[in-house]
């Protein structure tokens, strides 16, 4: 059995923009690689990190666990800033 994670990180990224990048690569498109489903992926992703209602990823985590949010459109270095931020205060008091 796996341990269960202390930090939990998404990496959020509008569906139109995700899409974009996607279309970047030479790959084949998938089948998931739609407008729709991407929404529908997106919200349900952002309300297992951040729960309005019954929070089922809980049992999955360490207690106490950060859970983070990051806007992931932002250049790299900032997303890696915007982590750090969040996380540094709780893990170097």
């Amino acid at each position: 059995m796996l341990p269960k994670p202390d930090v939990v990180i998404f990496l959020d990224v509008p569906p139109e923009e995700g899409l974009r990048r996607v279309g970047k690569r030479a790959a084949a498109k998938e089948v998931y690689e739609r407008i729709d489903i991407q929404e529908r992926n997106r919200a349900r992703y952002l309300d297992l990190i951040v729960p309005e209602g019954e929070d089922h990823l809980a049992p999955l985590l360490a207690p106490g666990c950060i859970r983070i949010v990051v806007d992931a459109t932002m250049p790299r270095e900032e997303v890696h800033e915007a982590i750090w931020d969040q996380i540094q205060p709780k893990v170097c008091p």
